[in-house]
């Protein structure tokens, strides 16, 4: 009998003993964790906001700033003087058209994910630029554009041009291709800049990129003694 009392004594002891608590650096820990876990998810929910909202205001008529040579086509019309015009005769419009210039579409009629990283770029061509920039509404860098543009495909790049350098397959400059990343050294080879390529092989070597001068636009490499001096090779993405 006192056996069983003692048992019966030890059991509601243990149960009246709390739970030995957690460390507070673990709690901190695990807390820090959960915090950077939401901030991810923010971020990328916030990055597709960006994109849908800059798609939807294209759409709507808003006009932004674009480089000249890549300018979609337009009409403007000139109405005939009142002394050219014959007696009894309505007003003749003539439409002065534009010369057409390129356009995504230009690059290829396939329906590879080439030609839609192309298309998807094009979209956000006269973005400003500004350093540390990632998303259309406050601007790009040329790494955050390169980002922004494959991740709306599920490629996730690093965040700068040094580290995206080491990503995929390595491609010489005379082999590269539309969709290719491009990048670009300052002294010492260096990696300080990457563009997408737009041209297709064997053609004059045309990247989209954000110009820090210029914002997002089109550049013709080769006509470019800055930018031809300091190519170096490029990076080839598969998904």
């Amino acid at each position: 009998m006192k056996n069983t009392f003692l048992v019966l004594f030890g059991l509601m002891m243990l149960l009246q003993i709390p739970l030995q608590a957690q460390p507070s650096s673990v709690i901190e820990s695990k807390k820090a964790h959960q915090e950077w876990k939401a901030q991810k998810k923010r971020e990328k929910e916030d990055k597709k906001r960006a994109r849908k909202g800059w798609k939807e205001s294209r759409k709507s008529g808003k006009t932004y700033k674009v480089n000249s040579d890549y300018r979609s086509e337009k009409k403007t019309p000139v109405v005939v003087s009142e002394k050219a015009r014959p007696k009894n005769s309505e007003p003749k419009k003539i439409s002065r058209e534009k010369k057409r210039t390129p356009s995504p579409s230009s690059f290829g009629k396939s329906s590879s994910r080439e030609s839609k990283l192309i298309k998807e770029a094009y979209e956000y061509l006269g973005v400003k630029y500004k350093w540390g920039g990632e998303s259309p509404r406050t601007g790009f860098d040329c790494s955050g554009f390169t980002q922004f543009v494959f991740e709306s495909y599920g490629v996730k790049l690093p965040r700068n041009s040094a580290e995206q350098a080491k990503v995929g397959a390595y491609i010489s400059v005379r082999k590269l291709e539309k969709g290719d990343l491009v990048f670009f050294a300052d002294k010492g080879n260096k990696i300080s800049h990457v563009g997408i390529v737009i041209s297709k092989k064997n053609e004059a070597l045309k990247m989209i990129h954000a110009s820090s001068s210029e914002g997002i636009t089109v550049t013709e490499i080769g006509k470019s003694t800055y930018w031809s001096s300091k190519i170096q090779y490029g990076r080839r993405i598969s998904q």
